[in-house]
């Protein structure tokens, strides 16, 4: 199972810093924190005192000045990965982030997700002929060297750079390095990094180059990574959802940007901002969330099973075979529930049904068993509708405007007649909880579907993230 050590690359609000490390940390994952040295030495202590007791977070080996543009942003990064390396040994991903980044999947999905897809995940386009470059200094990041910072010392680098321009100097890029561009925002499996950590130090020349390029935590990363892993393990796209303003600006998520956040085909967000307290407390819920399902299992300590007559990738036991492919389950669907019961030696189990499924519905209700039915409803945004969309297919990153529009209220009408559908069949023992309706009455659907106590049902109706996934 995927073990994530995220790389935290902060400047401020240790406060902030502390409450993001305890979440991404609280569900067996790991953190390395560079806190910049430009910070005071005081908020680093508190830093470090607050989270000198917790085994899963590390520090870089070394504290260094960081500024947007320079090489300081790479070095600082190395610095947070060796670190992780040594200390969490069980790290399979390493998942690069800033002190605005937050999750938008809970870490069930982000494991899984990463388990089902053994890749890197890291945008990367040849430097040369992607159009990445919208604005500003494209060759001249590369071909010139860059000494000075266009922020903190904005005359020396210009004075520097037109120099380079008047005289010519133009350098000349490693002949055997191809550089790519893209996102700063990666994932990587932990035998990338152990190469990207050899070649760094292996490769000087290659170090002497990106040290005096411009902008080079677009291309330092993106150029090794291609450079030493097979194209067909490498998915050239972040799993960082960021969005820029026509003048390249980031954009700036607040309160009421939690529903397009969660409908994102993404797995973390930036930037949040720091006035965002609600989307932070709701988001912050999200990551360590167990979804209903689990819920329901820990109220109950009945076994489970996700959607194994739906999804081909549930996870089952073996079975025989019988359990191997979605069409073998169906058509053995009364067997195999006989030997899942067997199996868990157990005479209850929660099994999770599409409500698109009419058919196989009316077949578990015609059993002779005793069926019960949770049917959960939710409101969904337009925002979420178009991110299933793109989850199942219907649509993708190229599906413009204007056809979406137009399989939004498609989409929408087949949830609300797929609840009509089940209502109508007059199901016994049919039970409905509503994300919109009160604890008191989806305590009793609980209550009543999983025969279990008033206050069981309270303390399952009541957590606060329940329908987040």
């Amino acid at each position: 199972m995927a073990n994530i050590a995220y790389i935290l690359l902060c400047q401020k609000d240790p406060d902030a810093v502390i409450k993001q490390a305890e979440q991404l940390t609280a569900v067996s994952d790991y953190m390395s924190i560079h806190f910049d040295a430009s910070a005071s030495t005081a908020q680093f202590r508190s830093l470090q005192r607050a989270l000198k007791d917790t085994p899963s977070v590390t520090f870089a080996r070394k504290r260094i000045r960081c500024g947007w543009g320079g090489w300081s942003l790479v070095q600082a990064t190395l610095h947070a990965l060796e670190s992780a390396v040594e200390k969490f040994p069980r790290a399979t991903h390493f998942y690069m982030l800033s002190g605005d980044c937050m999750a938008i999947k809970s870490a069930e999905y982000t494991h899984r997700f990463l388990d089902d897809n053994d890749a890197d995940f890291i945008e990367s386009f040849d430097f040369f002929e992607i159009d990445w470059i919208k604005t500003g200094k494209k060759e001249e990041r590369l071909i010139y060297r860059h000494y000075f910072n266009e922020r903190s010392q904005k005359k020396r680098f210009y004075a520097a750079f037109n120099v380079q321009r008047k005289l010519g100097p133009v350098r000349a890029i490693p002949d055997d390095i191809q550089v790519q561009i893209g996102s700063q925002w990666w994932c990587l499996r932990r035998q990338t990094i152990e190469w990207i950590l050899e070649f760094s130090k292996r490769r000087r020349d290659v170090m002497r180059f990106f040290r005096t390029t411009w902008i080079p935590d677009e291309t330092f990363f993106q150029t090794l990574v291609r450079h030493l892993v097979p194209e067909k393990e490498i998915q050239s796209r972040t799993l960082t959802f960021l969005m820029f303003t026509d003048y390249g600006m980031p954009v700036t998520f607040y309160n009421d940007h939690y529903d397009l956040l969660l409908g994102q085909d993404y797995l973390f967000a930036r930037k949040i901002s720091a006035d965002a307290a609600d989307l932070r407390r709701r988001l912050g819920l999200l990551y360590a969330a167990e979804r209903v399902l689990e819920r329901l299992r820990q109220a109950t300590n009945v076994p489970a099973i996700e959607y194994l007559f739906n999804e081909e990738g549930a996870l089952l036991p073996d079975l025989g075979g019988i359990q191997k492919t979605l069409e073998k389950r169906t058509r053995h669907r009364r067997a195999l529930m006989r030997m899942l019961f067997d199996y868990f030696e157990t005479d209850r189990l929660i099994v999770c049904m599409d409500p698109g499924n009419i058919e196989l519905l009316n077949d578990f209700a015609s059993d002779r068993s005793v069926i019960r039915m949770l049917e959960i409803e939710c409101p969904f945004s337009d925002d979420y509708l178009i991110g299933h969309a793109m989850r199942v297919g219907l649509a993708g990153a190229q599906t413009s405007h204007e056809t979406l529009e137009r399989l939004l209220p498609t989409i929408r009408n087949d949830t609300i007649f797929e609840s009509d559908r089940i209502r109508d069949a007059q199901f016994e023992n049919h039970d409905q909880m509503r994300e919109s309706a009160g604890e008191d009455d989806n305590a009793r659907a609980l209550s009543h579907f999983l025969s279990i106590t008033s206050e069981k049902a309270h303390d399952t109706a009541k957590t606060d993230h329940l329908y987040s996934d």
